[in-house]
């Protein structure tokens, strides 16, 4: 269904729609229904999207979103994409080791964790073709396992009947004998559980909305005007 130029201005700038979108990325963020942290009052900061400008003020939401989440939310690994990575070289039993909850508190407490073969990694942390601004791992490629004080090789790439990648070889090195730019986050396959992830992003395609919003509105004047000019012209052609 098409819309004129008018119709997505109209959609674009109607108080009602914004509101409604800012709640949605309050809801969105996972924080209560009324509140941030340090006693920023969402409601305070939706009256200020609607008197200023309104991409810098939801930035600052988005701030003050990730500052609590940051101060109160305990670390856990999460593979979204997975990639199946076998591990030649870990000692019977794999390697046990604590990490902690928070980084920033140790009041959080401690989890184990167990590096056992086979993990799965991150899929957009392969590449098969390396470059050297990529600091995930590539067929000859050593980098190191978060928190495992480990690194891995890459030895062999296995691809399905479509050329797909399906699965990695990878060489332990537990002693770290190669300095490694790159950390990946992995899960162990034994222990891993399965889970459901709602990934959100900016409610907005174009990062400025409201200039968005006027260029398309312009344009949609400025094509009514040029489809009037040639009536114009043809009548005082036949005059």
């Amino acid at each position: 269904m098409e819309s004129s130029g008018d119709d997505e201005w109209a959609r674009a700038t109607d108080p009602v729609v914004l509101r409604s979108r800012l709640d949605s990325l309050q809801r969105l963020v996972g924080t209560g229904e009324h509140d941030l942290a340090g006693g920023v009052e969402v409601g305070d900061l939706a009256d200020a999207v609607f008197c200023a400008h309104l991409r810098k003020r939801l930035g600052l939401l988005e701030a003050v979103a990730r500052k609590e989440m940051d101060a109160g939310a305990p670390r856990r690994f999460v593979v979204l994409r997975p990639l199946k990575v076998v591990l030649d070289g870990l000692p019977d039993g794999g390697i046990t080791f604590t990490a902690s909850n928070h980084p920033k508190d140790e009041s959080a407490g401690k989890r184990t964790l167990k590096l056992t073969s086979p993990i799965y990694i991150e899929r957009d942390d392969f590449r098969d073709v390396d470059d050297p601004k990529f600091f995930g791992l590539a067929p000859g490629k050593e980098v190191g396992l978060l928190g495992a004080h480990v690194n891995i090789k890459c030895t062999e790439v296995k691809t399905g009947k479509d050329g797909a990648i399906v699965e990695l070889r990878a060489t332990v090195d537990a002693e770290r004998l190669s300095k490694t730019k790159g950390h990946l986050h992995w899960v162990s396959a034994a222990d891993s559980v399965k889970c459901e992830v709602r990934l959100y992003d900016v409610l907005f395609t174009p990062e400025d909305p409201e200039g968005a919003a006027k260029a398309l509105k312009e344009a949609g004047g400025g094509a009514a005007a040029a489809a009037a000019a040639p009536e114009e012209e043809g009548g005082e052609e036949e005059a």
